[in-house]
């Protein structure tokens, strides 16, 4: 029996080599930029003890080997030609009373918004619903809420992770403080694998959505009146800028999106104030507010 076969016997998913059906889709990432990287192998993993015997593996083997989750990773650290160790098995969204989640690794945003949607929860994360909630967490995490809620990391509270020498420990505050530490905005799949995390979360807020467009135009009026403005501006709104050519024409689009918690006739209000020193745009929309939830998925 060679050592891959023991090793597939061992697991309660399964071990995906080149050969193996399967393979070529689950070798690709999210990340169009490494989807021509073949592992050597890619474990799925459905529980955390998986997720043990594959870094067994892996230390008695000397491949490298990286966890994913959504796959998303622009650095490519959920990329390798060694192992692979899929998480996207470990998805589960438990909510709690007290307003606590506790999260599988392999969870992705949109089932993540939605499980808390449905107890009226919501985290400040970004907007992608395929983005891995465990990459964007040990990654820091931007999203709409951010400027008012912090970064998703900014809400963890804890979180299970299988160290190199396959020992589980569940750390937090107190318990192998500086772990946690490490683990909040550091980067993924640096100092052991994350299997779950724990997360205080949020009461949902309401909110709209902010769309502005300006074509034909000197860009630079626009993004020096948008910095200049943007900084003192409530924290409940957030703003992202772009400068786009247009295929096929001439001249170039400043495009400005994103969303606001405050009212809608608040927000329009603040919106006016920025055109007023931005220039007139060929579009500004401020849509009546609707759960986070809805409105994160037409801004990203």
């Amino acid at each position: 029996m060679t050592g891959i076969e023991r090793l597939r016997e061992l697991l309660d998913g399964d071990v995906l080599a080149g050969d193996s059906p399967g393979y070529d889709r689950a070798r690709r990432p999210e990340n169009r930029a490494f989807r021509d990287t073949r592992p050597a192998l890619v474990v799925l993993c459905r529980s955390e003890e998986d997720v043990v015997r594959a870094i067994a593996y892996a230390r008695s083997t000397g491949l490298r080997l990286v966890p994913r989750g959504g796959g998303h990773c622009f650095a490519g650290r959920s990329s390798t030609e060694g192992i692979v160790v899929d998480l996207s098995a470990l998805n589960e969204v438990a909510v709690h009373p007290d307003g606590t989640a506790v999260i599988g690794a392999g969870a992705r945003l949109g089932a993540v918004y939605l499980a808390l949607h449905l107890q009226g929860r919501t985290l400040p994360a970004g907007c992608g619903p395929s983005v891995g909630i465990a990459g964007l967490t040990l990654g820091g995490g931007i999203g709409l809420l951010g400027r008012a809620c912090g970064l998703t990391c900014d809400r963890l509270l804890g979180a299970r992770v299988v160290l190199a020498d396959g020992s589980v420990v569940d750390c937090d505050a107190q318990n192998e403080p500086e772990l946690f530490w490490a683990l909040r905005g550091a980067g993924g799949g640096q100092f052991g694998v994350v299997t779950s995390l724990r997360f205080s979360t949020l009461p949902e807020p309401a909110a709209c959505r902010i769309e502005a467009h300006w074509r034909d135009i000197d860009p630079r009026a626009v993004l020096t009146a948008w910095q200049s403005w943007a900084p003192d501006a409530p924290d409940e709104l957030t703003l992202n800028a772009t400068v786009e050519g247009r295929p096929g024409g001439s001249g170039l689009r400043v495009h400005i999106d994103g969303a606001s918690t405050l009212s809608e006739s608040r927000t329009r209000e603040l919106l006016h104030e920025f055109a007023s020193r931005a220039g007139r745009p060929t579009l500004l929309a401020v849509s009546e507010p609707v759960p986070y939830s809805a409105l994160k998925d037409a801004v990203r």
